[in-house]
């Protein structure tokens, strides 16, 4: 019995490649939380992009690790602290204020998690000299899944508990996956219609149309269809990052209070883009001016590119 258990849980260099690079980025991650909890509060700190940071710290969390699915039963604990944090993170505000208390819970998680991720580096590291050695690789039950001691009542508390929180960490995964990641939104180009007979500029007006339609609706999904997928701004943040950027404003309740002027627009080629300047966007207690480069796509004129001067 021991053997086969043993062997069940034998390892290739792949996978604890693929271990150790996971957990080295969730190691980092959970770094930069501390940091973000931990200078919020600091005069002259950029609250705005932290919060947006946050957001996009937590959709990497809840999405692009399989091993915290893997290990979601063990791991010394580390994909439960991590769901715990994650459920009760609302914002950094709130974070940053419970963190001022040493033994508060935003602490004593984020240090379980830590606890958690050194003894998942140090079993990986055992692993990894095994097989330098030329031996096998094998890793403990303990990180697939933890055995505990409990009466039987216990168990069905526990149970009943575990179902629930999967089921919030589910409910927050797909939040996260569908309204800021995008995930089975509508596609760029979607809802446009044009005609061979349109001009360029009654196509460009045809998506600033929309996009000021979509803050009048609250809704981001059309504010994103008139993207291309290829979307890059003068920063290299790509439609991704403009869909995480723009969910956590309509979070904050800003989204519908934005509304667009392009009365005095003018139209030039630059680097194969159909530039579009000057478009003036109202946001509250403030207007910011935007250039829009169009391009080719799908048949129709979507926004490629993007900047602020």
């Amino acid at each position: 019995m021991s053997k086969s258990r043993k062997k069940a849980h034998g390892v290739s260099e792949e996978e604890l490649n693929s271990y150790q690079q996971q957990c080295a980025a969730i190691a980092k991650d959970w770094t930069r939380l501390q940091e973000l909890i931990g200078t919020y509060s600091q005069p002259g700190a950029p609250k705005e992009e932290m919060e947006w940071e946050l957001i996009a710290l937590k959709g990497r969390l809840a999405c692009d690790y399989p091993v915290l699915t893997h290990w979601r039963k063990g791991g010394f604990g580390l994909s439960a602290g991590i769901n715990k944090m994650l459920t009760g993170a609302t914002n950094l505000s709130s974070m940053a204020d419970s963190a001022s208390n040493p033994e508060s819970r935003v602490n004593r998680t984020w240090r379980e998690v830590q606890s958690s991720l050194q003894q998942v580096h140090q079993t990986l590291s055992t692993a990894r000299t095994q097989l330098e050695r030329g031996k096998e690789a094998i890793l403990p039950d303990a990180l697939f899944e933890e055995h505990t001691h409990r009466a039987i009542p216990w168990k069905k508390i526990a149970k009943g508990a575990a179902i629930v929180v999967g089921v919030l960490v589910l409910a927050l995964t797909l939040y996260v996956m569908r309204n800021f990641l995008g995930f089975w939104a509508p596609e760029a180009g979607e809802g446009l219609i044009v005609d061979e007979s349109m001009s360029d500029e009654d196509k460009i007006n045809s998506v600033l149309v929309i996009l000021n339609e979509s803050f009048k609706r609250d809704d981001v999904d059309m504010f994103m269809t008139v993207f291309a997928d290829d979307f890059k701004d003068d920063e290299g943040n790509g439609k991704t990052a403009m869909r995480i950027f723009m969910q956590a404003y309509h979070e904050k309740g800003d989204f519908r209070q934005v509304t667009m002027n392009w009365s005095d627009m003018r139209l030039a080629e630059e680097d194969g883009y159909i530039v579009a300047r000057p478009i003036r966007v109202q946001v509250p207690d403030d207007e910011i001016i935007v250039h829009l480069g169009f391009k080719a796509y799908r048949g129709k004129l979507l926004i490629a590119t993007g900047t602020a001067p």
